[in-house]
């Protein structure tokens, strides 16, 4: 029960920084195309797809890192102390 609780608050937590990482990513993104910027070149794609992933690109260049280090850890960091607390009180 307290597996399935806490991974879906994990799940709720990852949500919710990535729609609030996103959200400032695209300000950042549209604050710098306003200056001139311009997104990064990529070759051997259509229009479409090549226009899709420069923004993709140039919105994960407007994360911060520190931006970055705080979701590893979210991902990666809030799981394992979830089962740590898990296994230290229920040991196998």
């Amino acid at each position: 029960m307290f597996l399935v609780g806490a991974f879906i608050a994990w799940a709720g937590l990852m949500l919710t920084w990535y729609s609030r990482q996103n959200a400032i990513c695209e300000h950042r993104r549209k604050i710098a195309l306003a200056r001139g910027e311009t997104p990064p070149e990529i070759k051997g794609a259509s229009n479409y797809e090549r226009a899709a992933l420069q923004e993709r690109a140039h919105r994960a260049m407007m994360a911060t890192p520190r931006e970055r280090w705080i979701g590893r850890l979210l991902a990666f960091g809030t799981p394992i102390i979830i089962l740590g607390v898990f296994l230290i009180n229920h040991p196998i």
